[in-house]
């Protein structure tokens, strides 16, 4: 779990019914994934999402999908009541905060110029697949 990230990323209001009801904030999502390893770089003008796991390996996010599911399993992990849990997750599923967008490659972007290491590793992996 990332430390002092559990309640930046979201804003909760509680309803006169005593559901609760969830927004979640773009760019703290999306700061969570940098958190969590996850990037984004243009390798010769096409777009590439990886993660870096806790070894520094590199590993092409072969579905967009598995940014989702990462940012799912980082909020299975939140210090919330069982039933504000699952009502975050239920908003998170069916609002899908995560969008393929300019907000989410910038925010994942560790520098504009890549290393020769992580070109030549990325083109590896998609040689390899």
């Amino acid at each position: 779990m990332i430390e002092n990230s559990d309640k930046t990323f979201y804003k909760m209001d509680l309803l006169k019914n005593g559901t609760c009801k969830f927004q979640f904030i773009e760019q703290e999502v999306y700061k969570i994934l940098y958190l969590l390893g996850y990037r984004f770089v243009r390798i010769e003008r096409k777009p590439f999402f990886y993660y870096i796991n806790s070894k520094s390996q590199i590993q092409i996010v072969k579905k967009f999908t598995e940014l989702r599911d990462a940012f799912a399993g980082h909020l299975k992990n939140i210090d919330l009541p069982k039933k504000e849990l699952d009502e975050l997750l239920n908003t998170f599923y069916a609002k899908r905060p995560i969008k393929r967008n300019g907000v989410l490659e910038n925010c994942l972007t560790d520098s504009p110029e890549p290393s020769i290491y992580l070109i030549e590793e990325i083109k590896r992996q998609k040689r390899d697949k």
